[in-house]
This record gives structure tokens, sequence and C-alpha cells, in this order.
């Protein structure tokens, strides 16, 4: 992954991991979740999260500048995958929706009836950090963001996805034009 993706489309702030956590060289923020159900979160700094080792998925871990960076080169400059592999994990089925809101393709999202804007992305959330990237096609613009709380990709959703997304949308959009130079943004919350 690292060889074939992440270093030649230079994102040299992302680590695949099979269930070890990035090297020391990577800066990270201390995880926040509301273990013990006090309606507080709990800031998980320096508490071994060993459940990690268990998975048995890959684990990226990323900024949101990398993410919109990917975004980028997944759907504005078509670097990633072949044309035909791009126009499959965008074929989105009638009555595939996401459980977390919006359309599902193959590993992709599509968020316009959500956001009320064409929008395609994914997000999700592990126990206290939640992230997600969005794709405007029509404007050539990738957004990522980042936040240190273990909340639900639903509640990531309503948070950021929406509330963030339309703050956002009225001063980012005023600034684009339909045909807009690629672009790419990052916000990270600590």
């Amino acid at each position: 992954m690292n060889r074939q993706l992440l270093a030649p489309l230079e994102l040299r702030h992302s680590f695949m991991s099979m269930g070890s956590l990035p090297p020391a060289r990577f800066s990270r923020v201390s995880p926040w979740a509301d273990v013990d159900l006090d309606g507080q979160l709990d800031n998980l700094h320096g508490v071994p999260q060993t459940w990690i080792a268990s998975l048995t998925h890959p684990v990226l871990f990323s900024t949101p500048l990398d993410m919109a960076r990917w975004m980028q080169a997944l759907f504005y400059e078509r670097r990633v995958l072949s044309e035909d592999s791009l126009v499959q994990m965008l074929a989105i089925p009638d009555g595939a929706p996401d459980p977390e809101g919006g359309s599902y393709g193959l590993g992709i999202v599509d968020l316009t009836d959500l956001l009320g804007i064409k929008a395609i992305g994914y997000g999700g959330s592990t126990l206290g950090s939640s992230a997600a990237a969005l794709y405007l096609p029509d404007h050539g613009v990738s957004l990522a963001w980042a936040v240190n709380t273990g909340e639900s990709p639903r509640t990531l959703a309503d948070r950021l996805m929406r509330s963030t997304w339309f703050s956002l949308s009225e001063v980012l959009l005023a600034s684009m034009p339909g045909e807009a130079a690629p672009a790419t943004a990052g916000l990270e919350s600590e």
C-alpha cells in the first residue's frame, strides 16, 4: 500500500497498519471517547488500545490534508483507478442506501441528497477519532476533516458533514466558479 499508492501520490502523512500504531514520526492528537458512559468524554491518551491488534482489516492513519489529496488524485486527476474501475465505483445502484446517510457504491457514498450539492465521499470513526472526506465534482474541489472524538459516522455526518458543510458552503461556493481549478482544504480540530 505504501509503495503502490501512498508514496507515489506523495501522501507523506498517511500510514497503513495491520494492527500496529503509526511510527513515532507521525504526530497524533489524544483520542477522546465516553468510555464509562457518564456523559463526559474521557482522554484516552496513553491508554493501551490493544483491541486494534485484533482487527483483521488494515487501518489507515492520515491527516485531513492527505485525505483531500487522495480525493483529488482519485477523482480529479484520475491517477488511482482505471477509467472503467472508476465508472464501476461510482455506479451506485438504486436502493443502495448507506446506513449513515447517502447512497453507497463501491467504497464511496453519494452525499448529494444529504448535503444539497453534488458530493461524493466517505467518513468513519473508531474509538477516539472520526474523519470524513468529500469531493465536489462540479467544482473539482476536495474537502476533508478529522476530529479526535470517537463519535459514530452517523453523529459525524450530523455534526460535521451537515452543520460544518452548511456553514462553509456559502463562503466556499461563493468564491468558486462552476469549473474551478483544483483545490484542497483540510480542517483539523483538537
